[in-house]
């Protein structure tokens, strides 16, 4: 029977033996991590080389080097961000489309040798929006991408925010169901016109009016005539609106008017179904 002094000597030796296992483990763990850490230190792995594709307007060196900013650093105090495996990819594409935001697009692949490709799309120019003297650049969807100069003649359709509005670059102006009724709406105006008396002219700038109403400035661009008010409402379709615009042009007794008084017609208004009022300068409202 084993005496009280075998018993205490093997607990004492059974607790060495764990703690020199704890040791040694806790060692084989350091030594894993040294290596790891030599590991991906090692040149391999770590962004050399930085391509950029697809700028037409952006700078490609302003965005590899915005890049280079955002790799700076370590990841957790230990990893270098510029480490392939580390490198904060959601940041990058976040911190891109903040300080670039003509850029619609970005999209990140991890070549060989140490390179990272940015596939960028840039976005395009719809319609230049205005609040008092300051404008600004939008695409398609309403996002306002860079500061745009006000003046006369612009190819491109100018949109007048309400006096309360807050137009901030980088920020989305209007909804893209609205914007999608103005641009088709717009495009199918100017084929419209085209076929008319009203050659050469077309929608330069629309206002917001009250509820769903539009009211959009017709004229020849290269004429220094003044124009004429096309008045809309989102309620119906751009194609209803356009129909009615359609029959009012057919109207013998309107294009006798307007050949005589071309430059007196004040405005025609679309917004109601299956009506179409106009009305020449000194003149009364008149029904089609």
């Amino acid at each position: 029977m084993p005496t009280r002094a075998d018993v205490l000597r093997e607990v004492r030796h059974s607790r060495q033996r764990r703690q020199r296992v704890r040791l040694i483990s806790f060692l084989v763990l350091l030594l894993l991590i040294l290596v790891g850490v030599i590991f991906f230190l090692n040149s391999y792995f770590l962004i050399s080389k930085i391509e950029v594709v697809g700028t037409q307007v952006v700078e490609e060196e302003q965005v590899i080097s915005k890049v280079d900013e955002v790799l700076s650093g370590r990841a957790w105090l230990v990893f270098p961000r510029r480490s392939v495996l580390f490198y904060p990819e959601l940041d990058l594409v976040t911190v891109l489309k903040t300080s670039f935001p003509r850029l619609s697009q970005i999209e990140i692949t991890k070549l060989g040798a140490g390179v990272l490709r940015l596939m960028v799309s840039e976005r395009e120019s719809q319609f230049i929006v205005c609040r008092l003297k300051e404008c600004f650049y939008s695409d398609a969807g309403g996002r306002l991408f860079v500061s745009a100069p006000s003046f006369s003649g612009n190819p491109l359709l100018v949109i007048e925010a309400p006096v309360e509005t807050s137009l901030q670059l980088g920020s989305d102006f209007e909804t893209t169901q609205t914007l999608k009724w103005i641009r088709d709406f717009t495009s199918q105006l100017g084929l419209a016109l085209e076929s008319s008396l009203f050659r050469g002219e077309r929608a330069v700038e629309v206002n917001f009016g009250e509820k769903e109403d539009l009211k959009f400035l017709v004229r020849d661009p290269e004429r220094a005539a003044k124009g004429w008010t096309l008045l809309v409402s989102r309620r119906t379709s751009p194609e209803s609106a356009l129909e009615n615009l359609a029959a009012a042009l057919s109207s013998d007794v309107f294009k006798q008017e307007l050949v005589a008084r071309r430059l007196e017609l004040d405005y025609i208004d679309l917004r109601f179904e299956r009506k179409v009022f106009y009305k020449f300068l000194s003149s009364a409202i008149i029904e089609r």
